[in-house]
């Protein structure tokens, strides 16, 4: 009901909301992107996120296996090929987290943060939520979903960039 666009469409879409993150009027979100190792694997990731759709079963699971495939004959290296399937399978991640759990949770963020575990995956993840939702549709995308998600993003690096995230005690 959120999808105003088919699969196809949506990924085009996606990918020119992605692109367009790097000159984005917010100045945070394009110095994110500009931290981007390879911005090219959001790119690819915004086209591929819902490949998976209309194959059986879950759609970021299915889309993970089509994308690995792709990857292998493609003859992307496996960093490349990790990065994608995490980002495929992960891509509702952030969006669904953000709009359904408390934010000041901290052990829930902490579980979060270790889940992603590196700063990278998170800025791939977190500017692929935004382009994903952008590209949607209005339902999908707001200020609040924005504020929500730069809230999020920001709790989530901050423990990623304190380290240690395995094995780690929250206090409460």
């Amino acid at each position: 009901p959120l999808h105003e666009l088919a699969v196809d469409a949506h990924g085009w879409r996606t990918l020119e909301h992605a692109r367009a993150l790097a000159h984005d009027a917010d100045p945070h979100l394009a110095a994110i992107h500009a931290e981007l190792d390879r911005p090219e694997v959001l790119h690819l990731a915004s086209l591929l996120h819902d490949i998976g759709k209309g194959v059986a079963g879950d759609h970021s699971r299915e889309g993970v296996v089509l994308a690995r495939r792709l990857c292998e004959r493609i003859g992307f290296g496996a960093d490349v090929e990790e990065a994608l399937a995490f980002l495929v399978s992960h891509h509702l991640l952030m969006s669904e987290f953000a709009t359904t759990r408390d934010l000041n949770d901290e052990a829930l963020v902490l579980g979060l943060a270790a889940q992603i575990g590196h700063p990278q995956k998170l800025r791939l993840l977190y500017l692929l939520s935004i382009a994903d939702a952008r590209a949607t549709g209005p339902n999908a995308w707001s200020p609040w979903k924005a504020e929500l998600l730069a809230e999020l993003y920001a709790k989530v690096v901050g423990f990623i960039d304190e380290g240690d995230l395995v094995g780690r005690e929250v206090d409460n």
